[in-house]
C-alpha cells in the first residue's frame, strides 16, 4: 500500500527549489530503512543523497515522478505537499509542459476542470476539438457537458460549427483557446 506522507515528512526526505522546480534527496536517518538499519542509511546516503530526485515515467504520459520508499509519487503533487501541506486532486501546468515543476507554473485542479484543458488530439482532422465532418458538407458539433457528451447540432458551414463549439466552451467555463485550436489551415 502506498504511504501517505505529511508535509514535515516530505521536507525531511526532500528539498524542493520552487524557482527551478528541482527536487533533491536529503540525507536520511536510519528510521527510514527496514529494521532501522544504520548501514543501509550510510550506503543510501553515500549513493543517493543530494542528487536530483525527479525522473520521467514514460509509462504515465511522461509524468515526472519521485520514487520514495519504493513508491512513485507525482512531482507536481509533492510540490503542493511541500509548499502548502496538501495534495490536490490533480496538478495542472500553466505552460502544459509536464516536466516543468516550477512553483509559479503549477496550479491545483480537479479531474473535471483538467479535462477541459486538453488540447487537440493527434488524430483530429478538422483542427478544432468537438467539430467533426458528418457527411460530405455537414459538420457535427459536440462537447462534454458534465459527465456525458452533448451534441450541439449539425451545421452546413465549418465556421458556424466552430463558433457554436467556442460559444458552448465559454458558457461551460472551458479555458480560453485551449482545445479550440487556431483552425490549423482549415479557414
Amino acid at each position: 500500500m502506498k504511504r501517505v506522507f505529511n508535509q514535515d515528512e516530505i521536507k525531511e526526505l526532500l528539498f524542493y527549489n520552487p524557482k527551478s522546480g528541482d527536487f533533491t534527496f536529503k540525507k536520511r536517518d536510519a528510521k527510514w530503512f527496514k529494521g532501522c538499519s544504520e548501514s543501509a542509511a550510510v550506503k543510501w546516503n553515500a549513493r543517493t543523497a543530494m542528487k536530483l530526485a525527479v525522473r520521467i515515467d514514460h509509462g504515465r504520459k511522461n509524468n515526472p515522478v519521485i520514487n520514495l520508499l519504493n513508491n512513485k509519487y507525482a512531482a507536481g503533487k509533492l510540490a503542493f505537499l511541500y509548499m502548502l501541506g496538501f495534495i490536490p486532486e490533480t496538478v495542472g501546468r500553466i505552460d502544459k509542459d509536464l516536466s516543468n515543476t516550477k512553483w509559479n507554473n503549477l496550479f491545483a485542479s480537479t479531474i473535471a476542470k483538467d479535462s477541459k484543458r486538453h488540447g487537440i488530439r493527434e488524430d483530429n482532422k478538422t483542427g478544432v476539438t468537438g467539430v467533426t465532418l458528418y457527411s460530405k458538407d455537414k459538420w457535427i458539433v459536440s462537447i462534454g457537458g458534465g459527465d456525458k457528451r452533448v451534441v450541439l447540432g449539425y451545421f452546413n458551414d465549418f465556421f458556424e460549427a466552430c463558433c457554436a463549439r467556442k460559444s458552448k466552451e465559454v458558457s461551460l467555463g472551458y479555458l480560453d483557446s485551449i482545445g479550440f485550436g487556431l483552425f490549423r489551415s482549415r479557414l
